[in-house]
C-alpha cells in the first residue's frame, strides 16, 4: 500500500471508522477495551512521523501563533483534567494532541485521497450496521428510542457518520473528472439510502442541520445548470418517493422526524416541548439558562474549574470551566478562525483537478458539517469535537492559494 493510501486511510479511518471497531469487538472473543484502544493506539502512533518529529520538521500552513495558541490551549486542558475524576476526558485530550502533532510531522500531500477513504469506511460502516443492527422500528422504540452500535448507547455516532457518507457520495458525484459506470452509481444509490434509514433510526438534530450547511457551501448556483447533478437528485428524489408509497411506516415515521425537529426548535430557544423525542432540546434549553447567569461571576484566568457545569454547548462550558482568557482562546481556534480560513480561501467555485485539491474541499465540508456541535452537543474536551477542525488547518493554507485549474 503506498503512503498516501496508507495514510489516508487512518486519518479517515479516525473520522468515521469508530462504529466498525464497536461492531467487531462484540464479535471478538477478547476485552472490548483491549480492542478498541490497541487499533486507536496502532492507528495514532503510526500516523506520527519520527525522523520529521526528532528533526522538528514540522509542516503547517497556518500562522505559527495558531500553532502557539493550540499547544497552549491543549497545556490548559491537560493541566486542568489532572484534578478531574474523568479519566476519559484526559485520554480524549491526550489523543486529540497525537492527532495534532502527527499532522504536523507529515505533509499535507500524505493525505491526498482522504476524502476517497471517507466515502469507502463510512460505506462500510452503513453496511455493517445494516448487517449487524436491528432495523425494525419498533424494536428501538422500546430500547431507547434511538438505533446504536455495539454497545455505545451512543446514537448521535450512528446518526453522524450515516449523514456524512450521504455527504460525501453527493461530493464524489459532482466530480466531472470521475466517470462511473452504471452497477457503482446503483451501489452508492443503495448504500446512500441505507444510510438515510440508519440516520432516520438513530437521528440526532444537530447532525442534520451540520448536513444542511455543508450542502448550501456545496452547491453553488453553477450547479444548478449542471445536468449530471440534476440527473442524480432526480434519481434520488424518485427513489425516496418509491420508498414512501410501498412502505408507508417508513414514511410516517420521517414525517414524525420532521415534527421532531419543529419541536426541538420551539424546546431549545423557548423551553416549550409537547412532544418527548424534544425533551433533549428543552433540556439543553434549561442547562443553558442556569448557566448563563452566573458567567459574570466567572474568575477571569480558573473559571469554575473543570467540568462544574455541563450545558453541552462546548463554546461556552470552556469559560465556565477555565476562565475568559482561555474560553477566548478556545472560541476563536475552534470558530473565529477557521471560518476566516474558509471565507478567505473560498473554494466553491473553483476546479478541483486532483485528488488533493478535493480533500481540501473535503475537510471543508467537515467543518461544516460538525459546526453545530459546538454550540448543541458534546464537550470541548472530546477528540472528535477538534478533529474537524485540525484536519481543516492541516489542508488549508493561510496564504492565498491560486485558483486551481
Amino acid at each position: 500500500m503506498k503512503k498516501e493510501n496508507f495514510l489516508s486511510f487512518e486519518l479517515s479511518f479516525l473520522v468515521v471508522g469508530l462504529p466498525i471497531l464497536f461492531i467487531l469487538r462484540e464479535y471478538i472473543p477478547i476485552s472490548k477495551n483491549i480492542f478498541t484502544y490497541s487499533i486507536m493506539g496502532f492507528i495514532l502512533l503510526t500516523l506520527i512521523n519520527y525522523k520529521n518529529l526528532v528533526r522538528l520538521k514540522l509542516y503547517s500552513k497556518i500562522p505559527i501563533y495558531i500553532n502557539v495558541l493550540l499547544i497552549t490551549l491543549y497545556t490548559i486542558f491537560l493541566l486542568n483534567l489532572m484534578y478531574s475524576p474523568s479519566n476519559s476526558s484526559s485520554i480524549y485530550v491526550f489523543i486529540t494532541i497525537l492527532i495534532y502533532f502527527a499532522l504536523l510531522t507529515r505533509e499535507e500531500k500524505d493525505f491526498s485521497i482522504f476524502y476517497k477513504y471517507i466515502l469507502i469506511i463510512s460505506s462500510v460502516v452503513t453496511v455493517l450496521t445494516l448487517l449487524t443492527t436491528p432495523l425494525d422500528l419498533n424494536y428501538w422504540a422500546y430500547d431507547g428510542g434511538r438505533l446504536y452500535v455495539g454497545d455505545t448507547h451512543n446514537p448521535n455516532l450512528s446518526a453522524f457518520t450515516a449523514l456524512i457518507n450521504i455527504l460525501v457520495i453527493v461530493f464524489y458525484l459532482l466530480q466531472k473528472d470521475i466517470k462511473l459506470k452504471l452497477y457503482i452509481k446503483i451501489s452508492f444509490l443503495v448504500v446512500s439510502l441505507g444510510s438515510l434509514y440508519i440516520y432516520f433510526l438513530s437521528f440526532s438534530k444537530s447532525a442534520i442541520v451540520g448536513l444542511v450547511f455543508s450542502l448550501i457551501y456545496l452547491f453553488p448556483r453553477r450547479l444548478l445548470k449542471n445536468k449530471k447533478f440534476l440527473i442524480n437528485i432526480v434519481i434520488l428524489v424518485v427513489s425516496v418517493f418509491l420508498i414512501l408509497i410501498f412502505l408507508p411506516a417508513i414514511g410516517e415515521e420521517i414525517s414524525n422526524k420532521f415534527m421532531v425537529l419543529n419541536s426541538a426548535y420551539d424546546a431549545y430557544f423557548y423551553g416549550k416541548t409537547s412532544n418527548l423525542a424534544a425533551d433533549s432540546a428543552a433540556i439543553r434549553h434549561q442547562t443553558l439558562s442556569n448557566v448563563l447567569p452566573i458567567l459574570k461571576d466567572i474568575n477571569l484566568f480558573t473559571g469554575n474549574s473543570i467540568f462544574t457545569t455541563r450545558a453541552d454547548f462546548p463554546l461556552l462550558q470552556v469559560f465556565t470551566d477555565l476562565g475568559f482568557f482561555a474560553g477566548f482562546i478556545n472560541l476563536f481556534l475552534m470558530l473565529i478562525f477557521p471560518l476566516i480560513l474558509i471565507i478567505k480561501q473560498d473554494m466553491r467555485n473553483k476546479i478541483l483537478s486532483n485528488d488533493l485539491e478535493k480533500s481540501k474541499y473535503f475537510a471543508v465540508l467537515l467543518y461544516l458539517f460538525n459546526l453545530p456541535n459546538l454550540f448543541l452537543h458534546g464537550t470541548p474536551y472530546e477528540y472528535s469535537m477538534w478533529l474537524p477542525i485540525l484536519i481543516l488547518y492541516k489542508f488549508l493554507s493561510w496564504k492565498k492559494e491560486e485558483p486551481y485549474v
